[in-house]
C-alpha cells in the first residue's frame, strides 16, 4: 500500500526520488501526464523505508540496481499538480544514487522504459540546460552543483 491518500481535495505523498548525476548532467524522467521533467523514484510503501522503496522503484522504472551513496535531502513540499489542479502536501527523501558497474543505463543518449504499459521518457540534461527546462522540484536546479554532504531539510512552496 503507497503512503499516499487524499483528504478532502488535497493529497499527502510520501516519495523517494534519485539524484542520478553522469559528469555534469542530471537523469530526469518525463511521462504523458505531467508537463515537466521530474527525478526518477516514486512513492514509499506501508513498512517500506525510503532507501528500500527507491531501490525499488529504479528497478522498476528503469531496470538497475540503484546503489545509494548518501541522503541529501528530506523536503516538505506544498503545490498543485497543473494537469490534475489537486493540492499536494509531500514529503520527499532525496538521494545520491549510482549504478552498479555491470549494469547497463545509457549515458549518452535520451532512452524509454516501459513500466507496466506506461512510457517513462529518461534523459540526461546538462547542469546549464536545467535552467531552461521546467524540472520539478525546481530547487534541483541550484543545488545540483554543490550537493550537500549532510542531510539537509527544506521546505518547498514553489513546486507545480
Amino acid at each position: 500500500m503507497d503512503l499516499s491518500f487524499n483528504i478532502g481535495t488535497s493529497c499527502f505523498n510520501l516519495r523517494a526520488c534519485a539524484v542520478i548525476v553522469h559528469g555534469e548532467a542530471l537523469l530526469v524522467m518525463r511521462d504523458q501526464k505531467q508537463p515537466y521533467a521530474y527525478l526518477p523514484g516514486g512513492r514509499i510503501k506501508l513498512n517500506e523505508t525510503a532507501q528500500q522503496a527507491l531501490i525499488r522503484e529504479l528497478q522498476e522504472e528503469i531496470g538497475i540496481q540503484a546503489q545509494i551513496e548518501r541522503p541529501l535531502w528530506v523536503t516538505q513540499a506544498f503545490f498543485t499538480e497543473p494537469a490534475s489542479q489537486q493540492k499536494f502536501h509531500e514529503i520527499g527523501f532525496y538521494f545520491l544514487v549510482s549504478w552498479k558497474e555491470n549494469e547497463t543505463l545509457p549515458t549518452i543518449n535520451n532512452f524509454i522504459r516501459w513500466e507496466n504499459e506506461i512510457e517513462h521518457r529518461f534523459e540526461w540534461v546538462s547542469f546549464d540546460e536545467l535552467s531552461n527546462i521546467d524540472v520539478q522540484p525546481e530547487f534541483i536546479k541550484n543545488r545540483i552543483r554543490s550537493l550537500p554532504e549532510q542531510l539537509e531539510l527544506l521546505l518547498d512552496f514553489n513546486q507545480g
